[in-house]
């Protein structure tokens, strides 16, 4: 029984684990049994960072892997992800950020200029992972995930818990958080 996103992956590894999941672009392909396991890797270490069922936590990734992973680790831990448009400029990743209550921010190597530029000033961030190096406050993306058991992480996520926090357009103002279930999720796919 699928009860959360996070399931779908699990089941999906069990029944298909070599059967490609995701390809990189000039990059490595990903098993599911691999990707769950990077998953499971990344959620455990999340936990261990302190990151609980409820908590915001923020990303920033073009189409890669990485955004993926974070995907179903946050939804693995029973978290609320907040994917972040990659076109946004410093102030409006900030709002949104701010605006989410986002304890946690992964992010692509790419943004990481725009993300240490605003970093002070965002009040509930606790921690900040970005791809590449650490340093300067920042945790390196591939140390976190392999810091992180491989097993599946121990939380109870149910269908009509909060999955991922997405933010308008904004066009009659600013952006408004609209909050998707499990349940929607798992029907939208």
């Amino acid at each position: 029984m699928l009860d959360s996103i996070g399931d779908a992956l699990t089941l999906t590894a069990a029944k298909f684990p070599h059967k490609t999941a995701l390809i990189n672009y000039g990059g490595p392909r990903l098993t599911f049994s691999q990707l769950n396991e990077r998953v499971n890797r990344l959620a455990n270490a999340l936990k261990g960072l302190g990151v609980r069922k409820g908590d915001r936590v923020a990303y920033l990734f073009p189409n890669t892997s990485a955004f993926v992973e974070t995907h179903f680790a946050v939804a693995k831990i029973g978290a609320v992800g907040v994917p972040l448009n990659v076109r946004l400029v410093g102030r409006e990743l900030h709002y949104q950020i701010d605006h989410a209550e986002a304890v946690c921010v992964l992010f692509h190597e790419a943004f990481r200029k725009t993300i240490e530029g605003i970093k002070g000033d965002l009040r509930k961030v606790r921690t900040f992972i970005g791809h590449g190096q650490g340093g300067d406050g920042i945790l390196s993306y591939e140390e976190v995930l392999q810091q992180g058991e491989s097993q599946e992480p121990v939380e109870t996520v149910q269908l009509y818990d909060q999955n991922v926090v997405l933010y308008t357009a904004g066009t009659t103002g600013v952006p408004k958080g609209a909050v998707l279930s499990h349940k929607n999720s798992l029907f939208n796919a």
